[in-house]
């Protein structure tokens, strides 16, 4: 358990403070900005990736933000997801006011010109490059999302975009009223882990950003699941794979609900290594599959279920989907014993403890954590793990796993 304090600025500004006596040296600054890429105009995606870029552009009192960091021997990085943009900065633990004063001057600031947006415009469409076409299997993750969501669902489109043209036609104006609009302190949530007394950090806190408007935006769009839908199976193929491969989806609810830990345990339980009963059954005793993978793709609001089989060239696709399925009703008939149940959950509550262990990731996830609605629920993810039975996981498994509720992709090899 970690002891968490949080205090919100007169301006809406979130702060989340981890205090660790045993950080000697370093200390992280996280900042997370309420909006992604489900923020976006179906007609015009890929600004949340393309501004995170143009953070790192320089503001009015800072022209290279990456050379302040390095200089006092700190890194930094961001990411873009699409629910959040996320900035964060480990740094000494005695250099902890630098980050106040640039992620404050960023945060209202911001030196936004049509040279540097035409700059990262170019990096940004070199990466979608890179992402879509430069490797075999790359487009599958946009496939999957197109498949699963309604035309009108945000989470329908992949974070860098749905293609060039949109990155191309992103305007300064554009820009200006994305950062207007939601980079501002009451859609924020700032994290810090360090070894630092509570008023000193509060006393930064309000240094640097009380002074701060914002515009009393409230960014509350929500993507509704798509269960219930019509049975949805495409073909696409790729000069560039070597394997055709399934791909199976269902839609599943949201990223804190019971529901999600069940899928999640269910997704290490089919395939979580070599022991595990699909990757048994189908690739080491059938011999159809060089790979089977089950996973889960995280959103806030609602995420997927993904089950993606490899199989050799000889095996027809029909049967594969087909033996995939028949191989699902089975497991979720017969069940899990309580050795299986309990190797799963002993596996994720490591990986959790090892994330903790993380500074930057225990950053992070705090701010998570109360945009999702309360950081304290940060300490309660491995017993939420814990509680879980095979039962639980079996009638769960029911709910989503139909045919009303899938979506399969066969992504083949183009001859």
């Amino acid at each position: 358990m970690f002891k968490i304090y949080k205090y919100v600025l007169p301006n809406g500004l979130i702060i989340i403070f981890n205090k660790d006596k045993y950080l000697k040296n370093s200390a992280v600054f996280n900042i997370l900005y309420k909006v992604g890429s489900k923020d976006e105009n179906f007609n015009k995606t890929g600004i949340a990736h393309l501004f995170e870029h143009l953070m790192f552009c320089g503001s009015k009192n800072i022209t290279d933000y990456d050379h302040i960091v390095s200089n006092i021997g700190g890194i930094n990085n961001a990411f873009t997801s699409q629910d959040y943009t996320n900035y964060y900065i480990e740094l000494p633990n005695n250099k902890i006011e630098t980050a106040f004063y640039t992620e404050s001057d960023r945060m209202c600031n911001l030196n936004i010109t049509k040279d540097k947006l035409d700059i990262q415009k170019k990096v940004v469409i070199e990466e979608f490059k890179q992402i879509y076409f430069d490797k075999p299997y790359g487009l599958s993750d946009s496939i999957i999302l197109d498949m699963a969501y309604d035309k009108y669902q945000s989470y329908k489109w992949n974070v860098i975009g749905k293609n060039i043209d949109h990155i191309y036609s992103i305007s300064i104006f554009d820009i200006k009223e994305w950062y207007k609009k939601y980079y501002n302190p009451n859609n924020a949530i700032i994290s810090i882990v360090g070894n630092y007394d509570i008023h000193y950090i509060y006393e930064l806190s309000y240094k640097w950003f009380n002074k701060i408007e914002n515009n009393f935006f409230s960014n509350k769009k929500v993507v509704k699941k798509n269960i219930n839908k019509k049975l949805n199976v495409v073909k696409k193929q790729y000069s560039k794979i070597i394997n055709n491969t399934v791909y199976k989806i269902w839609n599943i609810d949201e990223r804190l609900s019971k529901n999600f830990y069940m899928m999640h345990l269910f997704a290490e339980l089919l395939s979580g290594d070599k022991s595990s009963k699909l990757y048994q059954s189908l690739v080491i005793n059938k011999n159809m599959f060089l790979n089977i993978d089950a996973y889960i793709i995280e959103s806030i609001d609602c995420g997927l279920f993904v089950i993606e089989g490899k199989i050799y060239n000889n095996i027809k696709l029909d049967h594969a989907n087909i033996v995939i399925s028949n191989e699902i009703i089975n497991i979720i008939k017969n069940g899990f014993n309580n050795f299986e149940i309990k190797k799963v959950q002993n596996q994720t509550e490591l990986r959790i403890l090892f994330n903790q262990m993380n500074i930057i990731e225990r950053a992070f996830e705090l701010s998570l954590f109360e945009m999702m609605g309360n950081y304290e629920l940060y300490n309660k993810e491995i017993d939420n793990y814990n509680q879980i039975t095979s039962e639980n996981i079996c009638e769960c498994a029911k709910k989503f796993i139909k045919d009303n509720n899938c979506s399969t992709l066969y992504y083949i090899k183009n001859e």
